[in-house]
């Protein structure tokens, strides 16, 4: 395999690629994971302050 000019450590570059990609999906999963808690945070504390002004107004 010809060595690409522009890679000096002299690695393969394919396995560069692949751990750059791999990298890249592991902060968009754990992108996604943080979105979705936060979805879930919200309708947590919706919920909650639904259910306390329904319990005020069956007072």
């Amino acid at each position: 395999m010809a060595k690409d000019p522009k890679n000096f450590t002299g690695e393969d570059m394919q396995r560069l690629l692949k751990r750059e990609s791999t990298r890249r999906r592991e902060i968009r999963d754990f992108k996604g994971m943080l979105i979705g808690l936060g979805a879930l945070a919200c309708i947590v504390v919706l919920v909650w302050i639904l259910s306390s002004w329904v319990a005020d107004l069956l007072r």
